[in-house]
């Protein structure tokens, strides 16, 4: 994967450095107005600093999958359903299996950090949030003809956020039953 990236900035200099610089702005905005939440308290402490995190992984996933890529002269597009998970399992295609596993992983963060925002509704939220990032970044390759728009990558991403949230719940379910023992604990 650095490989693309290797390449736009050696042939596109100025349009990758400018892309960082703008992603970066965007990052320092956020940081600055989830800082100013934290201060007035709307915001807590760990919510701002999970949603800054979102933020910055959403913005690295942008120049992964559509910023930091060469546009196209031609259409790249691919609308069969489950085309590649067909492929590895009649094929045995191992790189067609890594980036199925790639696009699985990259959103599990997107799913785990938005559950950890969000107080309530935090699965469906969290989903929601992910199949329309997935959707937005598949829309974007299609029309900046950067990448491939794939239905399988927004099957794989979805799945992802799904794995992602799945752990979040995990997580809070037991840092709940732990907080639950100390004060027990505490008390007596």
């Amino acid at each position: 994967m650095l490989s693309p990236i290797k390449t736009m900035f050696l042939h596109f200099p100025l349009r990758a450095y400018s892309t960082v610089i703008i992603l970066a702005l965007v990052s320092w905005y956020a940081f600055r107005r989830i800082r100013q939440g934290c201060r007035a308290g709307t915001i807590d402490k760990d919510r701002g600093t999970t949603s800054w995190l979102l933020v910055d992984y959403v913005l690295v996933l942008l120049f992964l999958t559509v910023l930091g890529r060469r546009s196209l002269d031609y259409d790249r597009y691919n609308f069969e359903v489950l085309y590649s998970y067909r492929d590895v399992l009649t094929t045995g295609d191992a790189g067609m299996a890594i980036q199925i596993a790639v696009n699985i992983a990259a959103f599990i963060p997107v799913g785990a950090l938005s559950s950890l925002i969000v107080k309530r509704g935090r699965f469906p939220k969290g989903l929601l949030l992910g199949v329309v990032l997935s959707l937005c970044i598949e829309i974007l390759q299609f029309l900046l003809r950067c990448g491939t728009a794939e239905i399988d990558d927004l099957i794989s991403n979805s799945l992802g956020t799904l794995i992602g949230c799945l752990i979040a719940g995990i997580v809070i379910i037991i840092a709940d039953r732990h907080r639950k023992l100390n004060k027990k604990s505490a008390e007596s």
